[in-house]
């Protein structure tokens, strides 16, 4: 990710610190008087799960805001996920589409958890996924904690060995600051041995700081694109530094496919930040074009962003990264994506 794209939380692309917190505090005032998000009952929604609580309870992260709900499907933390929002319950409730709810009814016991975790990933159904998944996991010993990291191999073709499984779970419950902490361990290590002319492989790596080496090892897992027809913004992200000192990090998962015999990338993430809270965008491009989409939590943040659209689009050219389509938009309350506010080259949405 070239560092100039960061300023999307607090590079170039930001308005100036004390522009920054104004406009955020407006946000933040608008939202306190809501008292809670404008998600209408039944909407199908995205987000990631923050932590899981127990007795299917979790703090989830849904069109900007930090939540608790139940859920009658298998979540895990660090996961990405849809489902529709049930509000006529309190807290509200996480539940599958009715349509996957009618697939679901055709299994029972451990095949229902597997199926049930798969549809909240967007996940095939097929009789091959359901087997090879549900094989590994008895395999395993068939404990809840381990069947989203399992679907999430699975989701990257990568073997279902234990300790692929115990690795991204590990992984998974890793908050910024501890993935930021482990980022700077490493790059401690390798500055080191490169100063005394030393290989730095991961075998190497982890000899010296183990702990370095199992983030290192499952960071390469998650960084794995997903299968051909997954797709990567429902799949758990990997921690990745977007600023040199390593103070930043973005969640990104990325997937590559074949189109017309060209291969088609695409790079889903999402930035925390200060000034313009989260910044969602996905990136896609075959080596000759590329598109990029950014999406905000409010309307005031998109318009910042709009009104940088020109300085971005120059800076990736700088960097040789050929533009055609740019665009900005909204995530709305209802779960549902707002339009693109396009900077004019192809009329595309991502």
């Amino acid at each position: 990710m070239p560092y100039g794209i960061n300023g999307a939380s607090s590079g170039q692309i930001q308005p100036t610190q004390q522009q920054g917190i104004a406009g955020r505090q407006t946000q933040q005032a608008g939202a306190t008087a809501r008292g809670k998000p404008n998600i209408p009952n039944g909407a199908l929604v995205k987000g990631v799960v923050v932590s899981a609580e127990g007795n299917n309870a979790y703090t989830v992260r849904v069109a900007g805001y930090t939540l608790k709900a139940m859920a009658n499907l298998p979540l895990a933390a660090g996961q990405r996920f849809q489902a529709v929002w049930d509000a006529t319950t309190a807290p509200p409730l996480l539940r599958l589409r009715s349509e996957d709810l009618a697939l679901l009814a055709r299994f029972t016991g451990q095949s229902r958890e597997v199926a049930s975790s798969l549809l909240s990933r967007g996940l095939p159904l097929s009789e091959g996924v359901m087997k090879q998944i549900q094989q590994a996991w008895t395999r395993l010993g068939g404990q809840p904690q381990t069947l989203g990291s399992l679907v999430e191999l699975w989701a990257r073709s990568l073997p279902l060995t234990e300790r692929n499984v115990q690795l991204v779970g590990w992984y998974l419950q890793l908050d910024g600051q501890k993935a930021q902490s482990l980022w700077k361990r490493a790059r401690s290590l390798i500055r080191k041995r490169i100063a005394a002319g030393e290989r730095f492989s991961l075998k190497e790596l982890a000899a010296e700081d183990p702990e370095v080496g199992e983030f290192l090892e499952a960071h390469g897992m998650l960084s794995r694109p997903s299968r051909e027809g997954v797709d990567p913004s429902l799949l758990a992200p990997a921690w990745w530094p977007i600023r040199e000192d390593f103070t930043e990090l973005a969640k990104i998962s990325a997937h590559v496919e074949e189109y017309e015999g060209k291969k088609i990338w695409r790079v889903h993430f999402d930035i925390d930040g200060v000034a313009l809270g989260t910044v969602e965008g996905e990136v896609s491009g075959d080596g000759e074009k590329m598109n990029a989409g950014l999406r905000t939590e409010g309307a005031w943040a998109a318009s910042v962003l709009r009104s940088r659209l020109s300085e971005l689009d120059s800076e990736l050219r700088e960097l040789g990264l050929p533009v055609s389509s740019l665009g900005v938009g909204e995530t709305g309350g209802s779960g549902k994506r707002g339009q693109l506010s396009r900077y004019p080259h192809i009329d595309m949405e991502i």
